[in-house]
């Protein structure tokens, strides 16, 4: 209801997962005390309002999971310096992400996963030193990924999957601390893997399948012994799996098994794209 937008004292608005439809009011800008907006999981439309920017005081901004949200992100967003939490994910915006997004240093999470971005993944993301969570997959982003990212020293999720990114995997990526969890199947990467690598006990999830990554798969992946699961497969990657990389944690390990590369702990192997169990006498 309109009334909600003419509470100028207003602090937490929570909305999701309802079946709201319509669009966000032009008024929400009067709303100068609000902190968290949340209507995710609603069917709203429409686009962001011009004016959200207004809102000075928001810290969460999420209206994820509506489908039908378009339009591309007002460049008043990016005047929230006070923002960390913000997620327009899984909609049917489009335009780019701007290099004004390393002005909102205060965010810690950010997904714009699940909508038609275009354009490069700015290198003003590495000026985001908080973040901890950064999902930008299933968009259309081309072009390469920043070697800024290797700025990134307390992100733990960092996803890129499902665009169309180009060019090599900075090395750097590989050394971040605290990643855990680190996707980036489904675009057209080039190059190697590092030969050298940071020992990492957090890092559990690596999946780099469907590329055109190539050379051989180092032992230095032994430098993250906790890793539960490593996809490789749909490369061109070549030579023998090291044995070293092969520990009781890793149960989902996704390789070519091919005449050109050997594995004797994969648990699924592919040729051309058709994937099968791996079994044990």
């Amino acid at each position: 209801p309109a009334e909600l937008f003419d509470l100028p004292y207003l602090e937490y608005l929570w909305l999701s997962w309802n079946e709201f439809t319509g669009t966000i009011p032009n008024t929400i800008s009067k709303l100068k005390k609000l902190l968290y907006f949340y209507a995710k999981g609603n069917k709203l439309s429409g686009t962001i309002p011009e004016d959200i920017g207004e809102c000075i005081s928001l810290e969460d901004f999420n209206v994820a999971t509506n489908g039908l949200i378009s339009g591309t992100i007002p460049e008043s967003l990016y005047n929230l310096r006070d923002l960390r939490r913000l997620y327009i994910s899984d909609n049917d915006m489009t335009g780019i992400l701007s290099n004004r997004i390393g002005e909102v240093d205060q965010l810690d999470h950010l997904g714009i996963f699940g909508n038609d971005f275009t354009g490069t993944l700015p290198v003003a993301l590495g000026n985001l030193t908080n973040l901890i969570e950064l999902r930008v997959h299933k968009n259309t982003f081309t072009g390469t990924i920043p070697e800024e990212f290797g700025l990134l020293e307390r992100v733990n999720v960092l996803n890129i999957a499902a665009n169309s990114l180009t060019g090599t995997i900075p090395d750097s990526i590989f050394y971040l601390k605290n990643l855990s969890q680190f996707y980036a199947h489904e675009n057209m990467l080039i190059g190697s893997f590092p030969m050298n690598i940071d020992y990492s006990e957090v890092m559990d999830t690596l999946t780099l399948y469907d590329n055109k990554l190539a050379g051989t798969i180092p032992e230095s992946l032994a430098n993250f012994p906790n890793l539960v699961t490593l996809r490789l497969d749909s490369n061109n990657f070549d030579g023998t799996v090291p044995d070293i990389i092969c520990t009781d944690f890793l149960t989902e390990f996704w390789s070519d098994c091919t005449n050109l590369v050997e594995c004797s702990c994969c648990s699924m192997c592919c040729d051309e794209g058709t994937c099968t169990a791996r079994t044990t006498d």
